[in-house]
């Protein structure tokens, strides 16, 4: 505030038909009123423009004046103060154009023009195509490929940006095919693309204000179809503790997109962070002739709809590897004792082998020494060990309050609807069996993931075959065993956790169970007896990171707000997790990392993001300021306090919108806090 402005203040209109042209000032083209505003908003202004036989105030005499059509023309508002020069005050795009004839048969009357801010510009580039960087050129896509997400079959794994930019002179980066060479798109990124590609034609995008804080969200971004405004609302998000709006200060093809924060104070939870606004200001009401009657009332809206006492980001559900055994009853036989024997019985004959193989391939007999199951009692441990007391849990300790994660600790869990999951987190090609993973696979291959491992060792002869002491997988045994030449499909069983093995016979692994039973063309060849299955389990609980804000004791209701970020996971290998055999026919145990993936860093910036948001008691305030030139501000200002001489109210809410009335006497108008947007509580991620 500067209390020696000069009251007066001229308005002028200029308009170009261009981005790259020369403004032209239009004499008695008034500017009726502005607004500038927060995205997702678009600002507008309305000019006004007499037409007819007029006697201008500035002139003695009548002229004609005829009607224009600029209608997609650039303006600009400028005010000119006498102490201080020119500023440029508003910049836009005329969309609408109403022209009222208010004298019969006389070519006279007004015309209304309504503008909006360039970001309308935004909402005409929709997403249509994409551009990459290969072999030393640009191809164009038909088709925006999602930010982050990797279309492969089964799960994913997120980040499919280039490590390093690759067009010349630029920092943008490009989609990367090869898995190995990708890195992950971070919200800086990814507007640095759309502003690249997107932007209106002739128009230069630019990066201002807090941007840097982009680098510190990660996220999967699928922005196909969406208009190029709609994108950067989705990227830059409030519900982030982000802003923005566009800002052309002086109406040339470059613009900027200014982003800022919504937090007077630094926010960090874990590794997540959000930077302080640093454009902080405060409103001090004049009580001094002549200043003292430009501000009038001050209503004053507290909100808590928008707080929260605790916030929870919580990711998927964890998923579990780990190595099931029968030797020590984790896996047991999924087929009825009464079918068993029924099986072996088959026709009864003890001369036919063929007759008794027919009865036997029966549907009922569906599973007989096939199918090998988690018992209904299993404790949530599990590891290729002799004693059981050796395993250690699967299924581990989530803390319900704080999301720490207990790794010796068996977690709560419903083994109901449990199921092995297609493929491990195992890819092909890849070392396991050191304390950083390996990848040896070819530079030009994204290698699949292991599916579901079942082996045994093979401990006893069989009717074809000795024993090899050897660790011999089920789907490999013609590869592994020597004269043994058969097939077995692996699969995981649809409605409990447990495997099927596809074999012929089926009795392909009843060595020690074929006592007593009668012919068959094919006897047993293998024993079941250290059968072992290495899979991954969905697990009931969640990764999460709790923070928080207000402790609000037991006596009072928590209000909480849950985010849901599905694309957040945890993957716990369990110990003793038997994943492969060596040269020699031995175990090959993992020994990597406990988490071979950990997203709890990204639950931790969406905690911060949103305590930012949420988290924070402000007010909404509309200040009607009549003088245009009394308080300035840009929306993204932090407004922390409004004082008087006897009193000083805290605000601590972004200036978000500013309306100006440019009729006598001139009123400007103060938003904060998105005033004009819903405070539903939902986190669009």
């Amino acid at each position: 505030m500067t209390d020696n402005l000069d009251f007066r203040t001229e308005r002028q209109v200029e308009i170009k038909n261009t981005l790259d042209g020369e403004w032209v000032y239009v004499p008695y083209l008034y500017p009726l009123t502005s607004y500038m505003t927060a995205a997702p908003g678009i600002g507008t202004a309305q000019l006004r423009y007499d037409y007819g036989q007029i006697k201008q105030t500035d002139e003695t005499a009548y002229a004609t004046f005829y009607s224009n059509s600029i209608v997609s023309y650039y303006v600009r508002i400028t005010i000119q103060y006498p102490t201080t020069g020119t500023f440029f005050y508003w910049v836009g795009i005329i969309t609408e154009q109403e022209t009222v004839n208010d004298v019969p048969d006389e070519d006279s009357g007004y015309q209304i023009f309504t503008a909006r801010e360039l970001s309308h510009l935004f909402d005409r580039q929709q997403l249509t195509k994409g551009y990459i960087y290969e072999t030393s050129a640009t191809k164009v896509l038909d088709r925006l490929p999602a930010f982050n997400k990797r279309a492969k079959v089964g799960r994913y794994n997120v980040g499919n940006r280039t490590s390093e930019p690759p067009f010349a002179d630029s920092p943008i980066y490009s989609f990367e095919a090869r898995e190995d060479d990708a890195d992950v798109w971070t919200a800086m990124n990814v507007v640095q693309y759309l502003c690249r590609f997107y932007a209106p034609t002739n128009m230069f995008i630019h990066l201002v204000g807090q941007y840097s804080q982009l680098d510190e969200i990660e996220d999967v971004w699928d922005l196909e179809g969406l208009t190029l405004w709609d994108a950067l609302n989705k990227v830059i998000n409030r519900r982030y503790g982000l802003g923005f709006n566009v800002l052309s200060p002086t109406g040339s093809s470059v613009v900027y997109l200014n982003i800022w924060t919504t937090t007077k104070d630094t926010i960090t939870v874990g590794v997540g962070t959000v930077e302080a606004n640093p454009n902080t200001t405060t409103l001090t009401l004049p009580s001094a002739h002549p200043y003292w009657h430009i501000i009038g009332e001050v209503p004053q809206r507290i909100s808590s709809s928008n707080m929260y006492d605790v916030i929870e980001a919580r990711g998927n559900y964890i998923k579990c590897m780990g190595t099931f055994t029968k030797a020590v009853d984790d896996l047991v036989d999924g087929w009825h004792a009464d079918q068993e024997t029924a099986y072996k019985e088959a026709s009864g004959s003890t001369t036919d082998a063929e007759a008794n193989d027919r009865a036997r391939g029966a549907d009922k007999y569906e599973g007989v020494f096939t199918r090998y199951v988690v018992p209904f009692d299993w404790d949530g441990k599990c590891g290729h060990v002799a004693d059981p007391e050796d395993r250690e849990p699967l299924f581990i300790e989530v803390d319900p309050d704080s999301g720490d994660i207990d790794t010796s600790v068996v977690g709560d869990f419903y083994l109901g609807d449990k199921r092995f999951e297609r493929d491990t987190f195992l890819q092909q090609g890849w070392d396991y069996s050191v304390s950083s993973p390996v990848n040896d696979n070819n530079s030009s291959v994204e290698p699949d993931y292991v599916p579901i491992i079942v082996g045994f060792t093979d401990s006893e002869d069989g009717s074809i075959h000795e024993a090899t002491d050897e660790v011999i997988f089920c789907d490999r045994i013609s590869e592994m065993v020597p004269g043994v030449y058969t097939n077995v499909s692996v699969s995981s069983v649809d409605n409990q956790m447990g495997v099927n093995l596809a074999c012929s016979p089926r009795h392909l692994f009843a060595v020690e169970e074929w006592t007593g039973a009668k012919l068959s063309v094919h006897e047993p060849e293998f024993t079941n007896a250290n059968l072992f299955c290495t899979a991954v389990v969905k697990h009931d609980q969640r990764i999460k990171c709790v923070e928080t804000i207000f402790d609000v004791g037991s006596s009072e209701t928590e209000r909480r707000l849950v985010i849901d970020v599905d694309d957040a996971e945890l993957w716990f290998v369990a110990p003793n997790t038997l994943i492969d055999r060596d040269d020699d026919g031995s175990f090959i145990y993992y020994t990597g990392p406990d988490f071979l993936r950990d997203d709890r860093g990204l639950l931790e910036q969406v905690a911060a993001s949103a305590k930012a948001w949420y988290g924070v008691p402000r007010q909404v305030v509309e200040i009607d300021i009549k003088r245009v030139d009394y308080f300035y501000v840009e929306v993204g200002y932090f407004l922390t306090n409004i004082t008087g001489m006897t009193f000083e109210s805290p605000v601590n809410t972004v200036i978000t919108g500013i309306k100006t009335d440019y009729r006598d006497p001139g009123t400007v108008t103060i938003e904060t806090g998105w005033g004009n947007l819903d405070y539903a509580p939902d986190f669009v991620r």
